[in-house]
């Protein structure tokens, strides 16, 4: 037609295959035998408009020994977690958290509530776990559903709290009392490990006690 504007081609669609990926923004260091724990951020991005589809689901599994942690972490219908919080929304795309499936509340389930005009970027933040104490390693999502997003994210990486080395191991009698036994040295792994106002226990085996008050030396931190 008339026109002024020199255009000879205009971009007037994407065309490409349906698909979504999943990773994780970064993978912080988790405390094992804590509670409270917040993991690095989840990233969805689908690669056309559409590709998550409403009424479909996607769910994230913890490994055993971590369970998901809510803002309200209360007793709700048997949960022992409260609710995660819903994806961030981009372009339309609603992915909102629904509930636990099983009774360990190591899957969560999100629902997809409203599609994308455009393709979408959706962030899921400020969430937190809780650790068995045994726990050590990267702290696994995976990730599955029906919306077609799967795959493994690394969310965390999870160190023991303390290390305990012995410097001696000193020879003692059965049967007698006021023996030295070995010192020792407890070492914080990561800053944090231990908990204000909480109290650290020694333990002694079955058959032994102690027979005096041990001399306890803070000597960095």
């Amino acid at each position: 037609g008339e026109t002024d504007a020199n255009l000879s081609e205009a971009v007037v669609g994407t065309y490409g295959e349906f698909g979504a990926t999943v990773s994780a923004k970064d993978a912080p260091e988790l405390i094992a035998g804590q509670t409270e724990q917040e993991i690095g951020e989840i990233v969805i991005k689908e690669s056309l408009n559409g590709t998550l589809v409403v009424g479909r689901t996607v769910t994230l599994t913890l490994p055993s020994g971590a369970r998901w942690q809510g803002e309200y972490d209360v007793t709700v219908s048997g949960s022992t977690a409260g609710d995660l919080p819903d994806f961030e929304r981009d372009e339309g795309l609603r992915l909102d958290f629904v509930d636990y499936t099983g009774t360990d509340d190591r899957t969560a389930k999100f629902q997809v509530n409203a599609v994308s005009g455009d393709a979408a970027t959706i962030n899921l933040e400020d969430v937190e776990v809780a650790l068995e104490a045994e726990f050590e390693g990267d702290l696994v999502v995976t990730v599955g559903g029906t919306a077609g997003v799967s795959g493994e994210v690394t969310v965390g990486k999870v160190v023991a709290p303390i290390t305990a080395t012995a410097l001696s191991t000193p020879d003692v009698v059965i049967g007698l009392s006021g023996q030295a036994g070995g010192e020792f040295t407890i070492t914080e792994n990561i800053a944090g490990a231990f908990i204000d106002d909480a109290t650290v226990i020694l333990d002694l085996p079955g058959g032994v006690l102690f027979t005096s008050t041990p001399t306890v030396e803070v000597t960095e931190g």
